[in-house]
């Protein structure tokens, strides 16, 4: 909440609240991923399985829809703007 707080507000504060969350997500799917490998291959351990697999799928798209939401740097949009 606090990065989606700071992704609302302009300037460097937006800026900061979005590459946060980048690196949060990335922790999460790296931790779920690691849990997810280690549940695989266990009967014991399935449900966990299913559990982090889902978590990390989703946690992939949270990532996906976060880069999404990065601002472009002004490199990035004037040679977006040649290429158009």
């Amino acid at each position: 909440w606090i990065c989606a707080a700071m992704a609302s507000l302009d300037g460097k504060v937006s800026k900061l609240g979005i590459h946060l969350s980048i690196v949060g997500t990335l922790a999460l799917i790296v931790v779920m991923g690691a849990q997810a490998y280690r549940s695989y291959g266990n009967p014991e351990k399935f449900d966990r399985f299913v559990l982090f697999v889902i978590m990390f799928l989703g946690s992939v798209v949270n990532m996906v829809r976060s880069i999404m939401l990065k601002p472009k740097s002004a490199k990035t949009a004037k040679t977006a703007k040649k290429k158009a």
